[in-house]
């Protein structure tokens, strides 16, 4: 996960007052090509080689480093449990919550906005972390 936020509740009168949740965003994928050709890949010592040798066996895309200051095209999501092909289909589709059915918010209309308290809905305190990207 290349970035998150932790989300507090801070109003006093909440029932949830000090409790949150953390949100995160998964590593976005790209074009493998554009990847091995950024000016990250290349400060790796190694990392562009083992990169071609994927490539070369056939993988078609790669996780796009943050700062992603060579503006490579996001063209997926990685998720554990399915296949790089799986997650480009997937993206974009999801539009609920898997979990409470309501609308999905996105990532980054949060990290702008923030969001309010589901309970008291008051706008939470935010926290984000490993989150530098230009």
């Amino acid at each position: 996960m290349p970035s998150g936020f932790e989300f507090v509740c801070e109003n006093k009168d909440c029932k949830y007052y000090k409790t949150g949740f953390v949100i995160t965003r998964p590593w976005p994928l790209g074009d493998i090509n554009l990847v091995i050709e950024s000016d990250k890949v290349s400060k790796i010592e190694g990392f562009k080689e083992e990169l071609i040798k994927l490539r070369d066996q056939g993988k078609e895309y790669a996780c796009i480093n943050y700062p992603n200051t060579n503006n490579i095209p996001e063209i997926g999501k990685e998720k554990e449990d399915e296949t790089v092909a799986e997650g480009v289909e997937r993206m974009g589709d999801i539009t609920e919550c898997s979990t409470c059915k309501g609308e999905l918010m996105d990532f980054e209309v949060i990290k702008e906005d923030g969001i309010p308290c589901p309970f008291c809905k008051v706008k939470m305190k935010e926290k984000s972390w490993f989150i530098n990207e230009k």
